[in-house]
């Protein structure tokens, strides 16, 4: 007689990736559909989905779920879906009910909401409430619950300037999952594991705001720490992707990759080193060690020297760059 919680928190990107996939709504009271959400809950986290099993089938049920009067559970979804399955398998009559506290009639979505919220932000399941996935869950108590953002802010004991980020965050991961042609693929964020990824982006970008006042240019920034996040360069690179903006050389420079990135005339792989150069000379040069850049620069043409034999057109056309600033560097000595 339960149904399961569609709007629980803990499972929205994977609940909005399957449904995209449909094309339609999940519907909790459609036997197909329920199979489905029973799936994904049980498939979410496979390690601690096994050890609430191996609980369930040691000691039963402990802590009760909490249900509305009309039977949808809003906190212990897994552990139905977990029953379910046991019973399917096991026959045993022991895993037929999911033991619950209900719910006040008169609750309503704002009510429970709260109720879940406090529940689920609790220590003990921090660890399993995904950083995508509480995006969500504060963008939809504003957008669907009534809920203001000093409200959500008491019930998860933060500010509403933090609150604010978190909402110009979920933006920022939308715009990279459009850029990168996979809209509304949230569970992109969590299974790649790049969410640290975009805390940097963001205050990178607030942080520019000044050294980049053409919307252009800062258009340009952000997109160029959306490749670096496509080559799956590390978050601490993507922090250290703030230096672009020391000079207009590191400015011209990163730019000018960027576009050939775009006009396919160099690699991924070629973007990702050449940033990667980039930020390390700007580095050294912090240091005030213009003899060290040229030892390196030297190393580097000393080592590249091997692969002549093999140059294709794009790596003579890099080449021609490299003779050209040289040439460059002289006419100005």
């Amino acid at each position: 007689l339960l149904t399961y919680n569609l709007e629980n928190g803990r499972f929205a990107a994977y609940k909005l990736a399957e449904e995209n996939k449909l094309g339609r709504k999940l519907n909790p009271d459609d036997k197909e559909d329920t199979e489905k959400i029973e799936k994904l809950l049980l498939e979410k986290d496979p390690e601690v989905t096994s050890q609430l099993r191996s609980d369930l089938e040691r000691i039963g049920q402990v802590n009760p779920g909490i249900v509305t009067v009309a039977g949808n559970v809003i906190n212990g979804n897994r552990r139905m879906a977990i029953l379910s399955d046991l019973r399917a398998k096991t026959g045993d009559d022991k895993y037929e009910y999911l033991l619950v506290g209900i719910l006040p009639r008169g609750a309503d979505a704002k009510d429970i909401w709260i109720a879940e919220s406090k529940i689920q932000f609790g220590q003990e399941f921090k660890s399993n409430y995904t950083h995508v996935n509480k995006l969500l869950k504060i963008r939809d108590a504003l957008q669907n619950k009534g809920m203001t953002k000093q409200e959500v802010a008491n019930v998860l004991s933060t500010q509403i300037t933090t609150i604010e980020k978190d909402l110009d965050r979920l933006v920022l991961i939308e715009r990279y999952l459009d850029y990168i042609g996979k809209p509304g693929e949230y569970t992109h964020i969590d299974d790649d594991q790049i969410s640290e990824h975009f805390i940097d982006t963001q205050n990178n970008l607030k942080n520019s705001q000044d050294d980049f006042p053409d919307l252009v240019e800062q258009l340009k920034f952000r997109n160029l720490h959306f490749e670096a996040i496509k080559a799956d360069l590390s978050h601490l690179f993507i922090r250290d992707l703030n230096r672009i903006k020391n000079s207009e050389e590191t400015k011209e420079r990163s730019f000018s990759v960027f576009e050939k990135l775009k006009n396919n005339e160099v690699d991924l792989e070629f973007f990702k080193e050449d940033i990667q150069e980039t930020i390390e000379l700007d580095k050294v040069r912090a240091k005030g060690q213009p003899k060290r850049l040229l030892q390196r620069a030297y190393t580097l043409l000393c080592d590249f020297n091997k692969y002549v034999s093999k140059l294709g057109v794009s790596e003579k056309n890099v080449f021609n760059y490299v003779e050209d600033i040289v040439k460059k560097i002289k006419e100005k000595g």
